[in-house]
């Protein structure tokens, strides 16, 4: 029997998603239901929401200070992450084939996206959708322009949200009030994104602390002495001592560090006694080094030397967990001493998906004990709270920075098509309003397209290069 992989699964039920609404609009259902089509996605329209709107909206002068704000921020990331496209376009094609992204990573959807986990996945991305939306209503709302409607987005499932304008009014608006309107809701996002980020970090993972001393093992290099002793990714190296007692003593682990300088003292053939703490058990094996050059002469043989004969191997990639912890709760710490260890570290907080730490591992978070208030949580409690903080940073972060580019129809597209319509009455002072504005229409249309060229080509470039190499 074939199983369909997650992308084919989607197809599929796209296609049988616009049979039935196909089928339902020639029925005359969808009018009589207030319900509209925009291709194969279903506006569903609400009346609900307006009050609380109209009451957040009502402090005008806040609230168009920060359509300013939120207008700079949102030009910033849209300048950042257009470049971002275009060097990854650049070096595509001199990355191997099997290091191209999947297409499904480029679908932000849970359960779709392998990165993103079900349960966490869709209570995040439906908050980041209202308050992204809830930005484009306030800002409506603060400049005056009346909203039609407000509902949710179908396909198949709910994918968004939505706030419908009077298009005349939103028309008419000064272009730096409609920028504001645009901004607001990728701004939004970002802003949720940084106050989760915090509430996550300083809140939950300053709250923890190291159960037992050492490193953890991150990966286990099968075949190896440390994969026929039986480590597992999770287990907790505590110390190492040779089994020759003439030997060079060993002695306990307390950091990468000290296990490097610890393991840099054995040599290959040197039996030695490795203990550690495995799901919270203390256990000990005794192993037979390896040689380090042999190991690379197998794996990397590129990056042998001549150095690396006789000296011991272990088999093991590491991860000191109470710097883990540590980096997690300052993710920015040092980045105006330091800015490159700075901005690594922020890196290394947003890529916690991709290098499978988000949702927390349980045989990672066994290595903590939680201290402070939030120990009242008990580990459940605290645990699903902090991975649901990390869920709403990430993904509040990725709908920002996506509706951010200039490509429509995400709001930057749209901000990006009225500055072009700026620049071109500019240029052309005497040309009529409504061929300016289909010209910038048009530059707008072909500049979108260039941009899903450009994320096509993540998929595509890598395949191609190697092709031609």
């Amino acid at each position: 029997m074939t199983i369909l992989s997650p992308l084919q699964m989607l197809v599929l039920a796209l296609i049988l998603w616009a049979l039935v609404l196909l089928a339902l609009s020639r029925g005359g259902l969808l009018e009589r239901y207030d319900l509209g089509l925009l291709g194969p996605i279903l506006l569903v329209r609400t009346g609900r929401g307006r009050g609380l709107v109209e009451r957040i909206a009502s402090v005008r002068r806040f609230w168009r200070a920060y359509g300013a704000f939120a207008r700079g921020l949102t030009y910033s990331f849209m300048v950042l992450i257009f470049l971002l496209l275009v060097w990854e376009a650049v070096i595509a094609t001199s990355l191997p084939p099997e290091a191209a992204p999947r297409p499904e990573v480029l679908i932000g959807l849970p359960g779709i996206n392998p990165l993103i986990p079900v349960g966490y996945g869709i209570v995040a991305l439906g908050i980041a959708i209202v308050v992204h939306e809830g930005g484009h209503a306030i800002q409506m709302r603060a400049h005056d322009i009346a909203l039609r409607s407000m509902g949710l987005v179908m396909l198949v499932l709910p994918i968004g949200a939505f706030v419908e304008p009077d298009e005349r009014q939103l028309l008419a608006a000064p272009r730096r009030d409609r920028e504001r309107i645009f901004a607001a809701g990728p701004a939004t996002n970002v802003v949720v994104a940084f106050l989760c980020a915090g509430v996550f970090a300083w809140g939950f993972m300053g709250a923890l602390a190291p159960a037992d001393e050492g490193v953890m093992v991150t990966s286990v290099s099968e075949g190896w002495p440390a994969h026929r002793g039986g480590i597992v990714p999770g287990d907790v190296l505590t110390a190492l001592h040779p089994t020759d007692p003439n030997a060079t003593r060993g002695g306990t682990i307390q950091s990468r560090s000290g296990f490097s300088a610890l393991l840099s003292e054995r040599v290959a053939g040197e039996q030695v006694r490795l203990e550690f703490v495995h799901k919270g058990t203390a256990r000990s094996v005794v192993l037979t080094l390896a040689d380090r050059f042999d190991y690379y002469a197998a794996v990397a043989p590129d990056l042998n030397t001549d150095s690396n004969h006789g000296k011991g191997f272990l088999g093991v990639s590491t991860l000191d967990h109470g710097a883990y912890a540590s980096s997690l709760a300052r993710p920015m710490g040092g980045v105006l001493e330091h800015p490159e260890q700075g901005l690594g570290k922020a890196f290394f907080f947003v890529l916690q998906p991709v290098l499978g730490l988000q949702p927390m591992p349980q045989e990672v978070a066994d290595l903590y004990v939680i201290s402070g208030p939030l120990a009242i949580l008990g580990p459940g409690g605290f645990w699903m709270l902090a991975n649901t903080f990390y869920w709403l940073f990430w993904l509040n972060l990725m709908v920002g920075l996506t509706n951010a580019l200039p490509f429509k129809p995400l709001d930057g597209g749209y901000m990006f098509q009225d500055r072009l319509r700026g620049a071109l009455q500019r240029v052309r002072p005497k040309s009529p309003e409504e061929e300016t504005a289909a010209m910038a229409r048009r530059l707008s249309l072909y500049f979108s397209i260039f941009g899903l060229i450009l994320i096509l080509w993540q998929i595509i470039g890598p395949r191609v290069g190697g092709l031609l190499g």
